[in-house]
Order: structure tokens, then sequence, then C-alpha cells
């Protein structure tokens, strides 16, 4: 909350120093407690690897030839505690680390998502940086753009981000058992930074868009004057005034004077949100006793050599594999048709930056966009039906989707309805009838997805057939497309629709800077959610540690 305040509060000043001050604070005490944890955990493993090839040695010594019972005992047996069992008077200590397995140890497909919201969101920070150096060192800089703080705060930024990528595509699957109350701060302070963060971007990039209008359409004029629903909001210019947004219009590394950037932002916000998610989890998992988990990161397992001796080999717990039965025609059906949008997109953006062609390219991304909405939903309705023959998981791991996947919902439906007045008042029907059908398709998939991951296959006849793995396959896809179409083309076209001119430029522009950035989210984690369901659904449940 205090981030939040601080946040809006500076916006109206000719520098954002207490904003750039606050996120540098808390981005360096984040980079803290993940250096502390992270070296810790470190040591921890250093001594686990130790002792384990101790044990490993003296197994070696006592046996030419290896079981899998050896292979049970080496991977379960070992316990990281000065206490057990042994006393009355000793109590047991859990390892101070637990590296969850299998589907409790997270989504692969999800790390892959994060790690490419995060290098949008590195080169979006990179460019910010870039522009703040050139005009800190530029030694004829009269415009005061660039001060230290600035500089510190795009600095320690991609630094956090990064470390914090790396961090949970390695340990997201972590139960901490050492120092729960500094654990416990630590992660909630990673959380807090990440909503910072997410809000601030939403402020700034909302602000500088504004001003990037009231530049270009009212530069010579002191008063500006918007009509937001039935209220009059007059803006008036002060005489000498330093707006810190003049700076990213005239610089050379400008998020405006280079047209891809604007479309980066999302990056930032969707990466946020994902690292608070995961985050939450690893908070939610400290100090809790798991069954389907191993006190080391390391997974023994007992294979044949070439001259038929068994031998113990090295393996991580988390170990990816996929079989790709009942899913190829899905597979291909979706590629060919993200290839056609790739080729319509691309149409798209040349007729939009033809003199003369914009209508045609507003309503190609009408129809793209009405044409692959209906198609999921008619996917979705068959998939829906063919899942139901599958069984039901009485131990269903789904919390972090079920969060990720509620939270965009609402933003989702306030830009639906918003823009549903919007076009019904102006008379655009055809944009009219694509916000309900686009809105009837999420109300209908989200359901469709909380019910397949809460879905197993505990018969072999199940397992075979894979009901709706190809339409699943399919959805994975056809998701993904639109959350590209939506990405690159949205914010060109949301000029020429009719919730500007209703709601006035300012509103629908902060609702748009908003809403759109979650929306997309919603597409995105819609196919992670999927991608769950595609191999989880059609697998032998197991039980719920």
């Amino acid at each position: 909350m205090l981030g939040v305040i601080i946040f809006i509060n500076d916006q109206h000043k000719d520098y954002r120093d207490y904003s750039e001050i606050f996120s540098s604070i808390i981005s360096a005490i984040g980079i803290l407690w993940l250096i502390v944890f992270h070296v810790d955990l470190c040591l921890y493993k250093t001594e686990v690897l130790k002792q384990l090839k101790e044990r490993e040695d003296a197994m070696q010594e006592a046996s030419d030839r290896f079981s899998t019972a050896t292979e049970f005992i080496i991977n379960s047996g070992f316990d990281f505690s000065t206490t057990q069992h042994i006393n009355d008077d000793k109590e047991y200590k859990p390892p101070p680390y637990r590296f969850l397995m299998g589907r409790h140890s997270g989504s692969f497909y999800l790390k892959i998502g994060s790690a490419g919201f995060c290098f949008g969101y590195l080169i979006y920070q990179g460019l910010q940086l870039g522009q703040h150096i050139l005009t800190y060192v530029a030694e004829d800089d009269q415009t005061n753009c660039s001060n230290t703080s600035s500089v510190v705060l795009h600095v320690l930024s991609p630094i956090y981000a990064f470390y914090q990528l790396f961090i949970t595509f390695k340990y997201s699957n972590i139960v901490i058992n050492r120092h729960i109350v500094l654990a416990r701060f630590g992660l909630m302070h990673l959380i807090a930074t990440c909503m910072c963060n997410w809000f601030g971007t939403i402020v700034e990039e909302a602000v500088e868009d504004y001003s990037h209008r009231r530049t270009i359409n009212s530069s010579d004029v002191p008063t500006s004057e918007f009509n937001i629903a039935s209220f009059n909001i007059i803006v008036r210019k002060r005489e000498n005034w330093n707006d810190p947004y003049h700076c990213t219009a005239e610089s050379v590394l400008s998020t405006r004077s280079l047209s891809a950037i604007p479309y980066l932002y999302p990056f930032a916000i969707e990466f946020n949100l994902l690292l608070a998610g995961v985050w939450f989890i690893v908070w939610q998992n400290i100090g809790t006793e798991h069954s389907h988990s191993n006190p080391h990161h390391l997974r023994h397992t007992i294979s044949q050599g070439e001259l038929g001796s068994d031998e113990i080999t090295y393996q991580s717990n988390l170990v990816i594999n996929a079989d790709c039965h009942s899913a190829n025609k899905g597979l291909f059906t979706g590629l060919f048709l993200l290839l056609t949008t790739i080729v319509t997109v691309i149409v798209f953006f040349v007729a939009m930056s033809t003199k003369g062609y914009e209508p045609q390219a507003v309503i190609i991304h009408t129809v793209q966009e009405g044409g692959l909405t209906m198609i999921c939903m008619l996917a979705v309705i068959i998939a829906f039906y063919q899942i139901r023959k599958l069984d039901l998981s009485e131990h269903p791991i789904t919390f972090l989707d079920d969060v990720l996947l509620f939270v965009p919902l609402p933003f989702y439906f306030i830009h639906g309805i918003m823009s549903m007045m919007a076009e019904y008042s102006n008379e655009n029907y055809s944009r009219l009838a694509l916000h309900i059908l686009v809105t009837i398709q999420v109300i209908v998939q989200t359901p469709f997805i909380i019910d397949g991951l809460r879905r197993c296959s505990n018969s072999q006849g199940l397992r075979y057939k894979k009901p709706g793995r190809e339409i699943i396959t399919f959805l994975i896809i056809l998701n993904l497309t639109l959350w590209i179409v939506n990405t690159f083309e949205l914010k060109s076209v949301e000029h020429y629709h009719g919730q500007e001119e209703f709601f006035g430029d300012l509103l629908w522009m902060f609702i748009g800077h908003t809403t759109l950035p979650l929306m997309l989210f919603y597409r995105f984690h819609s196919s992670v959610c999927l991608a769950d369901m595609w191999k989880s659904a059609y697998e032998k449940e197991t039980s719920q540690g």
C-alpha cells in the first residue's frame, strides 16, 4: 500500500525521486535476502553431497551389485538432521531444505513462460537504463531528465529480476525448514516487491502514454480538457514546468522512438504477476512435511552398464518427459493455424503502416480475433464433453493454477462489459458481437480448465484411449495464438474503436493499460494449465503429500 501511494503521488512531480528511491531500496533488500538464502542453500547442498558420497562409497565396499532396495535407501534413507526419534528427550527435526518431486515441483512450461516474460522485461529495463545513462552523462543536457536515483534503479531492477528468475527456475520446488521466521519475511517481501513493480509499471506506462498523446495533440495549448463520463477534468500546464515524460519523447533510446518497445511493457506486468504466484507457493510450503520430497536435490537411480553391472547414476528431482500419444493431430492442426495467423499478423501490420489502409487493418483484426475465438469456443465445448469420461482426482494439485487463472477474470469482464457499452452506443454491432463472444468464451473455458485440472486416468483403458487429448493439444496452441494476436495487434487498433470516444481518452487509457496485460496473461496461463492437464489428466492419480 505504501508503494501504491508513493507511485501515485510521484506522478505529478517534476522528478520521481521518491518512487525511484523506494523501488531501489525494496529491490536491494530483495537481492540481499536472495543472496543469503542462495548461499545457505549452496552450503547445505555441499554438505549433503559430501554425506551422500560417503554413503555411496560405504555401500560400494559392502556389495558389488546394487538393487532397487539400495536405490530406495540412498534416496529416502538420508536424513540431514542432528536429532531423530532415537531418544524420547530429543525432538525430531526435518532437514533444513527439502525438494519437491514430480507434479508437486511445478510446471516446466510455466518456467519457460516466465523466462520469456523476463527477457522482454529485461529488454524494457535495458532500454530505459540506456536512455537515463545517455541523458545523465550528456555534457550539454539542460533538461535534467535523469539523476542518480534513476540510473541506480534501472541497474538494480534487471539484476533483481534476473536473479529471481534464476532462483525460481532452479528452486521453485524448495521447502524451507530453516530460519522459518526470516524465510517468511523474505518471501513476503519478494511478493510485495512484485506487486509494487506490477502496479508501478501500469501507472508509469499509462501516464507516459497520456503525456505522449498530449504532446502530439496539444503541445502548444496550455490547458487541456477531458470529458470522463459526466465529469469534466481540466489539466493546466504550469509555466516552466519540467515534465519528466517529455524526456522519453525526445530521448534517443525512447520507449516511443522505437515503435516495438511499447509492446514490451505487458511483459513486465505478466512477469511480476507470475513471480508473485510462484513465491506465494514457496511461502506456503515453508515448514511443511511433504511425502513427495527429498532432502537433497539429486535422485539416485540404478542403471545397468555396458558390462552388465549395476551402477548408480545421478538424476535431478526435476525430470521432464512427454508422451505424445494421441496428440499429433491436434499439434499439427494447431501449428497450421498458428502459421496462418502469423501471416495475417504480417498483413495486418503492412496495412496499418500504409496510409489509407487503416480501416482494412481494423477489419482484418476483427475477423481474425472473431474467427479464432469461435474456433476456441467450439474446441472447448468438444473437449469439455470428452474429458467427462476421465476419473476425478481426490487430491488435485491446482492451487497456484487456480489463483493465477482467476486473478485476470475481473479485468477481462471490466474490459468486455465497458467495450460492449461503447460499441452499442456507437452502433458498431460487429465489434459488439465480438466482445460478447470473447466474454462467453472465457466464461466457458475457465470452468473447463478448472475441471480438467482435477481429472486423472486410473484405468488402463483411459490411459490408452486418452479421450480429448487431441483437442487439448490444439487448445494449448490456440490460446498462445490468441495471446500473440492480442499482444501485437490490440494496441495498434484500439484508437480506431469506440471506447475512447465513449468514455474519453484519459479514462479509457487507464482502463486499457490496467486490463490489457491481465487479459494477455489469462491467455498465456490458460495454455500453461492446459499443458498441465495434457499430462496429468491422462496419468494415474498419485496420493497427496
